[in-house]
């Protein structure tokens, strides 16, 4: 049974990989970007700006990792803070760096130090915090004070 779960695990890192490749693929078969099919007509100098800003006029192997690497991100910044207030997602993940990161450091320097460690065989709750329309606000001014 555990090698069953083992390996569909395992498994569902090349599915999602796929998934994503092909929904690539379907959306660069369609024609031109968003800036060649607007109402009003766009300088020509202008849609090369915008598509270079946004990477359109990157080679497609370039906006294929670009699109990976945005669809697992986990960054939390203030666009998506704020679309997590207005309502627009429901809900983003905050991986909390610095119970994730440093203090788990600072504890294991402590331990090797002077052989303290906080709550022998105990749990520190150090995984991640659901951003939520009720507490966006708080992670909006967390994050404009660099604190999170």
């Amino acid at each position: 049974m555990t090698r069953l779960i083992i390996r569909r695990v395992l498994w569902t890192v090349p599915v999602i990989l796929l998934v994503i490749l092909m929904t690539f693929l379907l959306m660069r078969q369609i024609e031109g970007n968003p800036f060649r099919h607007s109402e009003r007509a766009i300088p020509e100098s202008i849609q090369r700006n915008l598509e270079a800003k946004y990477g359109l006029d990157d080679p497609w192997y370039v906006q294929y990792v670009r699109y990976v690497r945005d669809v697992a991100t986990f960054d939390l910044g203030p666009d998506v803070l704020r679309a997590v207030q207005r309502g627009r997602l429901m809900f983003a993940v905050d991986q909390q760096a610095y119970l994730q990161g440093y203090l788990p450091v600072a504890l294991l320097t402590q331990r090797a130090r002077y052989g303290l460690f906080p709550d022998e065989g105990g749990v520190i709750a150090t995984g991640p915090h659901f951003v939520t329309k009720a507490n966006a606000q708080q992670a909006i001014e967390l994050s404009r004070r660099s604190i999170r």
